[in-house]
């Protein structure tokens, strides 16, 4: 199984009515546009890569004017590490089977991986107008447990949510 995340933006999206970004979603859509900015920040790509990456993306939606408050969302697979062994089940006595293949893809931990995804995302949704995000919803599916733990990259004295000292924003963040 692939490691996934799956996050929903939440809030208003005013719809540029000059050349100030993407005017209509038949110029662009949020799939292209969010590719095109992980790619140029070399946190994604769909070319043979050098080094390290955070995601690969599977799918990516405008939603806003569809959905009563969900602005868009957008889907990414984390299995973007080194290849390790795995074990393979025997086979079975008689018959045909499918066996995996004895290596699988580690997945980029989450907590590196969310500060740059949801600026990647709220880049790409700014392209299409002025964003209001009310909030942002994370669903996580299939994630493998690490022996190392990174919570302190999101709550340690320099961490992305301490960048400016006088600016402030009120968040609610819950881990169900």
């Amino acid at each position: 199984m692939s490691s996934l995340l799956f996050i929903e933006a939440f809030g208003q999206l005013f719809r540029y009515t000059n050349l100030e970004g993407i005017v209509s979603e038949d110029e662009e859509d949020l799939y292209s546009v969010f590719r095109a900015r992980a790619e140029l920040m070399g946190w994604s790509t769909t070319k043979v890569r050098h080094r390290p990456l955070l995601w690969n993306i599977n799918e990516a939606e405008l939603t806003a004017g569809i959905d009563s408050c969900r602005i868009g969302w957008v889907q990414v697979g984390l299995d973007v590490g080194e290849y390790e062994p795995t074990r393979v089940p025997p086979a079975p006595v008689s018959g045909y089977y499918y066996a995996p293949l004895g290596f699988h893809q580690r997945a980029a931990e989450p907590a590196m991986v969310l500060p740059a995804l949801v600026q990647c995302f709220h880049d790409a949704l700014s392209r299409f107008g002025v964003v209001e995000l009310s909030g942002l919803q994370v669903t996580a599916n299939f994630l493998e447990s690490s022996a190392q733990s990174y919570l302190s990259d999101l709550v340690g004295t320099l961490n992305w949510f301490n960048t400016t000292l006088k600016g402030r924003a009120d968040a609610l963040i819950a881990f169900d």
